[in-house]
């Protein structure tokens, strides 16, 4: 076992949430987390009724206080009818289309999470340093997002809609309970990346459950992905030879775009839609091909076909891409990396330093008696996190003097 998988064994509850909490012991925001886990780990609280559904729809969006957050309107409806007393608690639930008994369920559930967590002296009784980033959104939903890889989407926002893409079924959207439903094409999203808690697939498609934007970030800390550094080929899980090496580098980020889209497209793409995604993800690449965009296709072995009046773009190598079921070893690719506007090694370095840093905090809550000599002086842990959260806060954006903050930390 990992010295995670070790901390995981000993909690008695499901891994997924138990890694959430774990990263919630570590980052600081042990509050949110144990309520989060807590609520996802049962029924819904929301109560849903034909006859006032709109009226259920309302609460919840005032509930979610303009955030594009399925998380965050569950972590606000608790805080809320949690804060109050006196049966003001149980006219909150009625009045709010919520489950009074799920919430006292919940609330039960959370106690006892948190006394497993002090049974495995992950956390101690200071509330100010369990809880010292716990009102930043931004470290919460990536502990959150901890357990809940790899339940992860990218999203493609054109001027009309939003496009959800899941790394091994395609296209995929929102559930109509999410507070995301009725205005996922007009909230403008910082980040291309969601997670979400489960996904239902129904006659209409595949519906995601509790959904949340999150940090590229994110995703790269608690990904598995990340190994051993030889190349940013190694890190993105490519194959070397999946792109001719005497291609110059744009044209290499462009035909492992262009690839990338086809497989999450389920094997072929319309041209005109392929145009526009590149756009998106890879400005400058009209000027780089040179030529014009159906002419580099052929080029490179991608095979244009006119059917029912729309020309459609398919790898003459894409045999194995036409299973939209099929799955797929890594999601991070390099149509990722670019949408993530970081191509240098130096910062790939400093967030694998800081992924080797996070496990040997582990490894010195696991070895409490310190027979590996990997302890980590107290101070020196918190002062690493409150780097790794100020890193999160900005969204992967890295300036000079955190980049050398943290170089020096690990």
């Amino acid at each position: 076992l990992t010295d995670l998988g070790k901390i995981l064994s000993t909690l008695p509850m499901s891994p997924q949430i138990a890694k959430s909490l774990v990263m919630a012991c570590i980052l600081g925001c042990l509050d949110p987390i144990l309520t989060l886990t807590s609520l996802l780990s049962q029924r819904t609280i929301f109560v849903s009724t034909l006859d006032r559904q709109a009226q259920a729809d309302s609460a919840k969006m005032k509930l979610s206080c303009g955030y594009p957050s399925d998380h965050k309107t569950l972590l606000n409806a608790f805080n809320e009818w949690d804060s109050l007393q006196n049966g003001k608690d149980k006219e909150f639930a009625w009045r709010n289309f919520l489950s009074h008994s799920q919430l006292l369920k919940a609330k039960e559930t959370r106690k006892q999470f948190r006394q497993l967590l002090s049974d495995a002296s992950l956390v101690g009784n200071n509330k100010l340093v369990n809880n010292r980033h716990s009102t930043d959104w931004s470290v919460v939903k990536a502990c959150l997002l901890a357990g809940l890889y790899p339940n992860v989407v990218r999203l493609d926002t054109t001027k009309k809609r939003t496009n959800m893409y899941d790394s091994s079924l395609g296209s995929v959207k929102v559930h109509p309970s999410s507070v995301l439903s009725k205005q996922i094409n007009y909230v403008q999203f910082e980040q291309r990346w969601g997670m979400y808690s489960e996904k239902v697939r129904t006659v209409g498609g595949i519906f995601l459950y509790d959904f949340s934007q999150i940090s590229p970030l994110a995703i790269l800390l608690f990904s598995p992905q990340m190994k051993k550094i030889d190349s940013i080929h190694d890190i993105l899980g490519f194959d070397h030879g999946d792109v001719d090496e005497t291609e110059s580098n744009s044209n290499n980020e462009t035909l492992r775009l262009i690839k990338e889209i086809i497989r999450a497209k389920g094997g072929e793409i319309g041209l005109a839609k392929l145009s526009r995604l590149l756009n998106q993800a890879h400005p400058r690449f009209r000027s780089e091909m040179q030529c014009g965009i159906q002419q580099f296709l052929e080029l490179h072995n991608f095979k244009v076909d006119k059917r029912s009046g729309a020309r459609m773009v398919y790898s003459q190598e894409a045999g194995a891409y036409s299973n939209k079921e099929q799955s797929f070893p890594y999601f991070l690719s390099t149509c990722n990396w670019i949408y993530f506007g970081c191509k240098d090694l130096e910062t790939i370095k400093l967030i694998q330093e800081s992924k080797l840093i996070l496990d040997r905090i582990l490894e010195s809550k696991v070895d409490l008696s310190n027979q590996r000599g990997m302890e980590i002086p107290e101070k020196a842990q918190q002062q690493f996190v409150d780097v790794l959260c100020l890193m999160l806060q900005k969204d992967s954006k890295y300036d000079d003097a955190k980049e050398a903050e943290t170089t020096e930390f690990a």
